[in-house]
């Protein structure tokens, strides 16, 4: 009478640590389900900033996933330098804005972020308290003097990068119309503004 119970353990033995295994495997793949939304963003000009000046932060959030209803918040490790339009206070969010998203739609946004130091910046869509997607502004190169030319030619007055004081970083942006900021505040960034033959 006890071989039936025997074997009736020993298949329940075998069984459970071939089930746990089978878990183990499926687990990273039940929790890794990907973000409705994707979020893609640059900082600076033309992959560069000028540390205490106000850079451009651009950002493009795309929804996949049902609507979404929420806000984008901008984090930064500065924390206590607030971005254009960006709640007071020292909390390390400098900028929040309502996102409504649907279906299929994309939303592009654009702030201005000031940095004394290079920090880490992290861009988040929450919903209801909670974070469906982040990601983090690309490292940028740092630069001592900020040259900007508005110029039909790509490569119009690029010798400028190396009339700087010997020890600085320069760096000429060639940019289009669109790029350049209608505050008087934001355009302190430029050392200078070369317009070449383009209408103003």
């Amino acid at each position: 009478m006890g071989r039936p119970r025997f074997w009736r353990a020993s298949s329940v033995a075998l069984t459970l640590p071939a089930a746990f295994a089978a878990l183990l495997a499926l687990g990273p793949n039940v929790h890794a389900a990907a973000s409705p939304l994707a979020i893609t963003t640059t900082f600076g000009y033309g992959n560069a900033v000028k540390l205490g000046d106000w850079m451009p932060l651009d950002v493009a959030v795309t929804n996949t996933g049902p609507a979404f209803d929420g806000t984008l918040q901008v984090e930064s490790a500065s924390g206590s330098l607030a971005a254009k339009g960006g709640p007071p206070g020292t909390s390390n969010v400098v900028y929040q804005a309502a996102l409504n998203l649907a279906t299929g739609a994309t939303k592009h946004l654009r702030t201005y972020v000031l940095q004394e130091q290079v920090a880490p910046i992290t861009i988040q869509a929450v919903e209801g308290g909670r974070v469906v997607s982040s990601a983090d502004a690309p490292t940028t190169n740092t630069l001592d003097v900020l040259v900007g030319v508005v110029s039909d030619q790509p490569s119009t007055l690029s010798a400028l990068a190396g009339s700087a004081p010997q020890g600085w970083t320069p760096g000429v942006i060639h940019l289009a119309a669109a790029d350049l900021p209608d505050s008087a505040v934001l355009l302190r960034a430029f050392d200078l503004v070369a317009v070449d033959d383009f209408s103003t």
